[in-house]
């Protein structure tokens, strides 16, 4: 797993697993991110993660390959992020140069609890500032949970600079303040409850995403996007004997609000593209897992996955045509698994696994026309991969794990 950190509030962090995800300009792409058991991953495999707060986390798993694919439109992997609420009262204050400051409070109990944190940051360069203001809360009642998270995040990016100008003063911001503008505001309310054997927990989202122009006009730079998300997922498991079970199914939708402009000087001009996208998808998943003696365990996975992309254009004029129109992926995606557990510091294990990855709303919305709609060219990825290794360990003294993996992938034309 890798990060790539530009130290920049605007754009954020990359997260690319054994390759993918590294095609990305920002965020995170070809990786599933799920905050509290909910997905921060809207349905068309986008992520941004200006509503994760760092310093309120308490636990951060990593599932690697797709062999993960039962957590649906991804292809490298999976990131499990866990909130922290301890008990009691904290409160954290750090300062630094270039008006840095960050103020993190946090009150939690034995049924729950609340943090909140607050980023002010002025930049080493003009317009790099940033005003970030995070709040998560968790309640636990019985058998149900309530997630609730809420973020006003503005930041500014001031873009790259040539030699001469870096040479000239690294402080300043390129072409006269040309650099994008990226905020979100919103909240994600989210419960889950959690039963015998069923698991059913549901979210929704109002993020702004910052996403770039389609048209590769020198002015056509600016953009603004607004995002809605929402969906529902049921998990069902089934123990019986030596060999067990799971069934789930999950249903999700994403509504897309997308304007370009003409960026003149920083400025906002002519409208050049007005249009709503909309994405829904559903899908199934099934696994099978079994016990041959005490040391061999198989295990065999598939999911079905069906997505509708749809877009309307709202910008119709004798100059430039009505590009409204929808389009339908859909995969079936099987893996299989073994394990030899030989001894407890040595253990074989071997898969071969399949993933589906559909183009985003924002690939799909660029075409080398420049005309609105989406991109009728551009096809799912599908990922192939075999993986075999080795783990173990001595206790909590030592502990290793060795793999070799090909994955070979196809499609996004």
């Amino acid at each position: 797993m890798q990060v790539d950190n530009r130290y920049n509030y605007a754009l954020g962090e990359r997260l690319s697993i054994r390759g993918f995800g590294a095609r990305a300009q920002f965020g995170v792409r070809g990786v599933k991110v799920l905050l509290d058991g909910i997905p921060a991953t809207l349905p068309d495999g986008q992520t941004t993660l200006n509503q994760v707060d760092l310093g309120a986390l308490s636990r951060v798993e990593v599932l690697r390959g797709p062999a993960s694919a039962l957590y649906g439109n991804a292809a490298g992997g999976v990131i499990l992020l866990e909130s922290d609420i301890p008990q009691g009262a904290e409160a954290r204050v750090v300062g630094g140069a270039n008006g840095l400051r960050r103020v993190q409070g946090t009150v939690g109990g034995t049924r729950g609890g609340m943090n909140v944190s607050h980023l002010r940051y002025g930049g080493f360069r003009e317009w790099s500032d940033a005003d970030n203001l995070r709040a998560n809360a968790r309640v636990q009642i019985g058998g149900l949970r309530f997630v609730a998270n809420a973020v006003r995040y503005d930041a500014r990016n001031p873009g790259s600079l040539a030699d001469t100008a870096l040479a000239r003063d690294r402080t300043q911001a390129f072409a006269n303040k040309r650099g994008s503008r990226r905020g979100s505001r919103g909240a994600r309310p989210r419960w889950a409850w959690c039963g015998r054997g069923m698991r059913a927990p549901a979210g929704s989202s109002w993020p702004d995403m910052p996403l770039p122009a389609r048209s590769k006009t020198r002015f056509r730079s600016g953009s603004s996007t607004w995002n809605g998300a929402g969906g529902a997922r049921a998990l069902y498991r089934l123990e019986a004997g030596p060999s067990d079970g799971s069934w789930a199914w999950r249903v999700s939708f994403q509504a897309d609000e997308r304007l370009n402009f003409v960026n003149r000087l920083g400025e906002r001009a002519d409208r050049v593209l007005d249009q709503r996208e909309r994405v829904a998808s559903a899908a199934g998943f099934s696994q099978l897992a079994a016990t041959l003696g005490q040391r061999v365990d198989l295990l065999g996975a598939v999911r079905y996955d069906r997505f509708r992309f749809a877009v309307r254009d709202r910008l119709i004029t004798a100059t430039n045509p009505d590009d409204s129109g929808s389009r339908t992926l859909d995969a079936l995606s099987p893996s299989v698994g073994a394990s030899w557990a030989f001894a407890d510091a040595f253990n074989l294990y071997g898969n071969v696994a399949t993933a589906f990855e559909t183009p985003t709303t924002t690939e799909f919305a660029n075409q080398p026309s420049g005309a609105g709609g989406f991109n009728p060219e551009l096809e799912p990825q599908r990922t192939r991969s075999v993986e075999a290794g080795a783990k173990g360990g001595s206790g909590s003294l030592a502990a290793y794990q060795v793999a070799v993996y090909r994955a070979r992938g196809s499609g996004m034309h």
